[in-house]
């Protein structure tokens, strides 16, 4: 925190540093996800919620240490910063250009209703167990968002697809999308298929 004293008033010091940190911490991510998601999507896939559940998992056992909290952040903060672009490049990539308006959209909605029943259940927690169980809390969502990346190997991932060929590719849509039980045509694709 010693760092962080020049740059901000005295008062607010242990809490802005904390922000201060993370926020460093996630243009860095945003950058490491920038340069890497093209060449290395699968391990970023990887990386990006492996390093959240340890951060948490960090926070969780010695997050009442100041120096443990800023470590936390940091590291939080760079794997959280580029994991939104993460999943998003891989249903793109997965959905092919006539599909992707249809794959993003689901995904935004997924991540407000995440982030609503993230709310909900943070403020459960927050207000009757205390800040020290939300990393505890946070954790099984974290691993379960990590298995499931695991088990689907080979899904929406860019060296799969052009296996087929980009022409047969990119004009099947994805199965995931059918599952959803869309209709996936517009007035610009033509008729159902």
């Amino acid at each position: 925190m010693v760092a962080c004293r020049p740059l901000l008033p005295a008062g607010l010091l242990p809490r802005m540093c904390e922000d201060l940190v993370f926020g460093v911490a996630t243009v860095a991510g945003i950058w490491t996800v920038g340069v890497l998601v093209d060449r290395h999507l699968r391990s970023a896939l990887l990386t990006a919620p492996t390093l959240i559940a340890a951060a948490r998992l960090f926070l969780g056992l010695f997050g009442q240490a100041p120096a443990a909290l800023l470590i936390g952040a940091a590291v939080w903060g760079a794997a959280f910063g580029g994991a939104p672009t993460l999943p998003q490049t891989a249903l793109v990539d997965f959905s092919g250009p006539a599909h992707a308006d249809v794959a993003t959209s689901l995904q935004a909605t997924v991540y407000n209703i995440g982030i609503a029943a993230g709310s909900l259940i943070g403020g459960i927690v927050l207000e009757g167990a205390g800040a020290g169980d939300l990393p505890w809390t946070a954790l099984p969502l974290i691993a379960t968002a990590l298995a499931t990346t695991c088990a689907a190997r080979g899904i929406g991932h860019r060296e799969r697809r052009i296996k087929g060929g980009p022409e047969s590719a990119r004009s099947q849509p994805s199965p995931l999308l059918h599952l959803c039980a869309l209709d996936l045509a517009s007035e610009h694709d033509g008729p159902p298929r």
